[in-house]
């Protein structure tokens, strides 16, 4: 997989629309099909940027999230 730092905020845009559908989501589901993504993002892709920028991104994603993932049902 090849994610590029202008690419962060899209991810955690993603990245947070999922968190934010867990509840809805049926829990087997969630833990075969999402939470693999969740912990790829937080323990192979966001360690490979430096943390400024990743914590810029995860803030700009929770306060505005890319058009993508903003207000769509999974």
């Amino acid at each position: 997989m090849v994610v590029f730092e202008d690419d962060l905020w899209r991810l955690f845009s993603f990245y947070y629309r999922l968190i934010s559908e867990r509840p809805k989501i049926n829990a087997a589901h969630w833990l075969k099909t999402y939470a693999p993504i969740i912990r790829r993002i937080d323990t192979d892709i966001a360690p490979q940027f430096p943390k400024d920028k990743v914590t810029e991104a995860r803030a700009r994603a929770q306060q505005n999230p890319h058009p993508t993932w903003r207000g769509i049902a999974l």
